[in-house]
């Protein structure tokens, strides 16, 4: 999607009314062409710069709708662009309304990059479509070439935390950073360097896990479903695919028994840790889960939410390495070859679940890039 670049059509017109009010008519006075010269110089550079593009005035500007990812794409660009974040940190997106500013903001962006699954992202895809919005582009990150959602027990895509999977983040990454060299020419090695930093991190931190022996866990909301492939956890139970539905007291008693039953050896919650080993814990069902798990002794993960002030990238070396710290030696491990796959295993718990609550995914004809 590009905006036509008007500057130079309408310098061609001022220059061509210039000569015909200065040299045409009857009764025009024949000014020398020399003094036609001087005021062309004199009102070009003016008219230009009040025709100017953002682009082209004060650099790209880049929104995203993802707080964490933001902060990526901040990396990537350097000083070349203004990278800004629709919510602010810590705040919910699923929550989150548009307001005034984030409008006037949005309608400046030449690149808008949205993970398209919550109420406010379907506004702007809605503002878009209807050409409301008009950035030079507008990237889907789901739909990026290379990426690969991942399914829950009711056959319908997660698309919730698909960018904490190393190769959809490095996927997504590369995309941009093409698109940045479109707009942007001269910052073509700049662009192309940061992105293979952030890939060679993303990717170098999953990479020191591959010969450890997989486990079994237990998961809080559907964020971890993308962990705990990349991790190599084999989920038996996901309390919830909604994380905004409370827990329910017989989606807790299921989650209670597998941990009792030692079949499970790892949970993954979503929050902050903090210090002296504490974590706030990110949703309610997070609060539940980090309770059964203490009760349990069993080790924990602790996977940052997207709303905090961080790159998504840090974020995936801090869960490698929560993991790398996570032994083996509390039961729940299962002989290779043997274990069902984690869409298998997030079945057996999927009734409790659907119990809780009903989840209405859209599915939706998207255009072309």
């Amino acid at each position: 999607m590009v905006r036509p670049c008007v500057a130079a059509s309408n310098n061609i017109i001022f220059v061509h009314a210039l000569n015909t009010f200065i040299m045409g008519g009857v009764h025009a006075v024949r000014v020398p062409l020399v003094l036609l010269a001087l005021l062309v110089a004199l009102f070009l550079p003016v008219l230009a710069h009040s025709e100017r593009s953002g682009l082209e005035e004060d650099g790209i500007l880049v929104i995203a709708t993802l707080t964490s990812f933001a902060k990526d794409i901040e990396f990537l660009c350097d000083d070349r662009a203004q990278v800004l974040s629709i919510p602010p940190a810590g705040v919910d997106p699923h929550t989150y309304s548009l307001r005034p500013q984030d409008y006037e903001r949005l309608r400046r962006a030449d690149v808008i990059v949205t993970t398209l699954h919550t109420p406010f992202e379907y506004e702007v895809d809605r503002l878009v479509a209807q050409g409301e919005l008009k950035p030079e582009a507008y990237i889907v990150a789901y739909e990026v070439p290379g990426i690969a959602l991942l399914e829950n027990p009711m056959g319908k895509p997660n698309l919730h935390g698909f960018l904490y999977s190393p190769e959809n983040y490095v996927a997504v990454i590369r995309y941009i950073a093409g698109v940045l060299v479109e707009l942007d020419e001269t910052g073509r090695s700049l662009y192309t360097e940061r992105a293979r930093i952030l890939e060679t991190r993303a990717l170098e931190a999953m990479r020191a896990l591959e010969a450890r022996e997989e486990l079994v866990g237990i998961a809080s909301t559907p964020i971890a479903q993308y962990v705990g492939e990349a991790l190599k956890i084999q989920l038996a139970l996901m309390l919830t695919w909604d994380p905004e539905v409370p827990p329910t007291p017989k989606s807790l008693e299921h989650a209670r028994r597998l941990l009792e039953s030692g079949t499970v050896s790892v949970a993954l919650i979503s929050g902050v840790a903090e210090s002296q080993g504490e974590v706030r814990p990110y949703t309610a069902y997070d609060r539940a889960l980090l309770e059964l798990a203490r009760t349990a002794k069993i080790p924990i993960i602790v996977i940052p939410p997207p709303t905090v002030d961080r790159p998504l990238v840090e974020i995936i070396e801090q869960i490698a390495s929560s993991h790398a710290s996570v032994t083996t030696s509390k039961g729940g491990s299962m002989p290779t070859g043997t274990r069902p796959s984690t869409v298998a295993l997030l079945a057996l718990g999927a009734a409790a679940v659907l119990a809780a609550a009903s989840v209405v995914y859209k599915t939706r004809s998207r255009r072309g890039m």
